[in-house]
């Protein structure tokens, strides 16, 4: 009987047990539940918190990279306009060298002619040895060859250039 009474005090002890253990399991995990339920809140708003920041940091990012962007447009339009100055100044340099060479070879004719003009007054006036100096002169870096051929009244008058080779050769008979 005595084992009866300790099998059965034994079940009822664990009887009362039981019913006690989940209320006392119910207060413990309610705690625990609470404190869990606190951390994940935490935890979500510093996710939250740090997505937020992060958009943040790629909106200035983003920002930072269409002002570059914008920049390098400007730049690349300021370059094809350099381009397009350079080219421009480049066909400006070619026409003022052409009418450099032009105005050149117009004032080497215009020497030539003046000479001419010079040796056909002496030759008028029978000054030989002035007509000699014209001709040197004439000769001198081949200014002669800068004479017209033709004239712009037509056949009218005698071109710069026969009158050169005229005076030439009548002063050449007259020496020889």
């Amino acid at each position: 009987m005595k084992l009866e009474k300790r099998a059965q005090s034994a079940s009822e002890e664990t009887a009362a047990q039981i019913p006690a253990a989940p209320a006392a399991e119910n207060g413990r995990h309610k705690p625990v539940l609470l404190y869990l339920v606190i951390l994940f809140a935490i935890a979500f708003v510093l996710i939250l918190f740090s997505f937020i920041m992060h958009q943040r940091s790629n909106a200035e990012v983003l920002k930072e990279l269409q002002s570059q962007v914008e920049t390098l447009q400007e730049l690349q339009q300021v370059e094809e306009q350099y381009k397009a100055v350079s080219e421009e100044n480049k066909a400006l340099r070619e026409q003022v060298d052409a009418l450099t060479k032009q105005a050149e070879a117009d004032a080497r004719t215009h020497s030539a002619l003046l000479l001419v003009w010079k040796l056909e007054r002496l030759y008028a006036a029978g000054d030989n040895e002035g007509c000699l100096a014209a001709i040197e002169a004439l000769q001198q870096d081949d200014l002669y060859l800068a004479l017209p051929n033709e004239t712009d009244e037509g056949e009218m008058y005698e071109t710069p250039r026969a009158a050169y080779d005229r005076i030439l050769e009548a002063l050449s008979n007259t020496a020889g």
